[in-house]
Parts: structure tokens; C-alpha cells; sequence
């Protein structure tokens, strides 16, 4: 933890044109990583969940799959590299017809604003055919932890409720470790993987061979 300490805290402040400046990891965001790696766990143990049949409360979607510079300057929805997150939230959410979707986004844009994920998020979900009464939106967050801290204050969940977190692979140890500081429990469902799983890993693919 001391690593991660003196980083976070020997970040220097950044100068933008017109004498603005700005911490790269916001106002009491090394505070807050220390706090999110205390309650991670470890990513080897970071799993994909098989979801049985039982009944589910609700689905976490954390933002970071639209381009929402492309979605204001075109008017029209672009998803990036990080699109999974979107498309498993939906497939959930057919999967589990009585549950509520959460989408937590907001706008993270330094030098200009671009438009809120969550505009975003609710044209094309509904586009999709969900239920206006089963989504809810959260654009104030600017961090992981302030995913986790303003969706539990949305979603109010209560003892015995199952919620789902839908976030890349790589960011999920994170996500986990912000939404137990936060006090959600959640069940971590990651997707978006950039790597194969076990003996796959290490044989050669059509992508590395190619040239």
C-alpha cells in the first residue's frame, strides 16, 4: 500500500492553457484509490460468475463504453473497445426480466463537455426495448468511486437483493474493492477480456500469426 500512496500523492498538478489547473486523479482521489485497494480483492480471484436462475434485483452497468465526443459532434451513439459492458448489461437485463438496469456514468472530459453517458446510455437501451420503468441513470460520477458510492444511493438496496456489477475485466478488481468500501454488496460479472483463458493463452492465434 505505501507504493500506491506515494504515487497517488506525488502527482503533480497539470497547467492547461488559461492558467487552469488540475489533478489528474481529482480532489481526494488518493485517498479514495487507498481505499478501494484496501477492500480489492486480489484479480486471480476476480471470476466470471455463472448467474443461476434465481431471482435477480438489479444489474450495475459502469459507463466508459460510448464515445461521447463522436455522440455529440455526429448526434448519433458510438460504442468504443469497451462496448461489452453495454451489451451484457442488456443481455442480463433479458436474461432477468424483473430486474432493475443501473447505468452509472457521467462526464469525465477535461477540456470540454461532451455529452453525459447517460443520454447516451438511455437512448439506446430504450432504443433497445427496456422498459422506461427498469432504468436507472446516474451521470455524477467521475470515478469508480463515485460509481459505487451514487449507485447504491440510487438503487437502495436491501438485505437479501442481488445486484450485478457489469464492468471490463480489468477494471473489475477495482470496481469491487470502491463497492465495498461503499458498503453495496455486489455480485462482479466481468466481461470485456483482452486475453483467452488457460491453455489457450499461450498457442498461437489466427490474429498473431497473420503476418
Amino acid at each position: 500500500m505505501s507504493g500506491l500512496s506515494e504515487w497517488c500523492e506525488s502527482i503533480e498538478l497539470i497547467t492547461l492553457p488559461g492558467g487552469r489547473r488540475f489533478h489528474p486523479l481529482r480532489p481526494r482521489s488518493a485517498a479514495q484509490a487507498r481505499r478501494c485497494a484496501s477492500g480489492c480483492s486480489r484479480p486471480s480471484v476476480i471470476r466470471a460468475v455463472v448467474l443461476d436462475r434465481r431471482a435477480r434485483n438489479g444489474i450495475i452497468v459502469l459507463g466508459g463504453a460510448f464515445d461521447t465526443r463522436v455522440a455529440r459532434t455526429r448526434g448519433m451513439n458510438e460504442l468504443n473497445d469497451a462496448a461489452d459492458r453495454v451489451t451484457a448489461g442488456m443481455e442480463l437485463a433479458q436474461r432477468y426480466p424483473k430486474a432493475k438496469l443501473l447505468f452509472s456514468g457521467g462526464v469525465a472530459a477535461l477540456l470540454e463537455e461532451d455529452i453525459p453517458e447517460t443520454e447516451a446510455a438511455e437512448a439506446l437501451y430504450r432504443g433497445l426495448g427496456l422498459a422506461p420503468d427498469r432504468l436507472l441513470l446516474d451521470g455524477r460520477a467521475r470515478d469508480t468511486f463515485e460509481n459505487a458510492v451514487f449507485a447504491k444511493e440510487l438503487a437502495q438496496p436491501k438485505p437479501g437483493e442481488v445486484w450485478v456489477l457489469v464492468t471490463s475485466a480489468s477494471h473489475m478488481p477495482r470496481a469491487v474493492g470502491c463497492f465495498r468500501v461503499a458498503g453495496f454488496d455486489i455480485v462482479p460479472y466481468p466481461v470485456d477480456y483482452r486475453t483467452p483463458s488457460g491453455p489457450a493463452l499461450w498457442r498461437p492465434s489466427s490474429t498473431t500469426t497473420r503476418n
